[in-house]
């Protein structure tokens, strides 16, 4: 990978092949998050991965998580993190969404 280019631009795959692989470990992650989430949080973080905006869904699981006081734990905040800095997102979009413990908080 070239340094400042995601690796989603610089990959041999296809582009349908990275982005069902995308989809997948947002949808995974939301699965293992739903001790966390309500289902409707959890359904409007589906509503943009339904349209393709794999982005999107990752700023809303963020959001959420911050605005109603809720972690999770840091293994699965860190795939959150490997995700999203893989297509190119801000770090600084991950801020504040895990718990040192590892434990949930809802």
């Amino acid at each position: 990978m070239r340094l400042g280019v995601p690796a989603w631009v610089t990959s041999r795959k296809s582009l349908a092949a990275q982005l069902q692989e995308r989809d997948q470990a947002i949808r995974r992650v939301l699965e293992q998050a739903a001790p966390v989430l309500s289902e409707h949080e959890r359904d409007e973080v589906r509503m943009f991965l339904d349209a393709g905006e794999y982005g999107v869904a990752l700023e809303t699981l963020c959001d959420l998580l911050r605005e109603q006081g809720k972690r999770l734990p840091s293994d699965l905040a860190q795939r959150v993190r490997a995700i999203g800095i893989d297509m190119g997102m801000d770090a600084s979009t991950f801020d504040d969404i895990d718990l040192m413990d590892g434990g949930f908080r809802g």
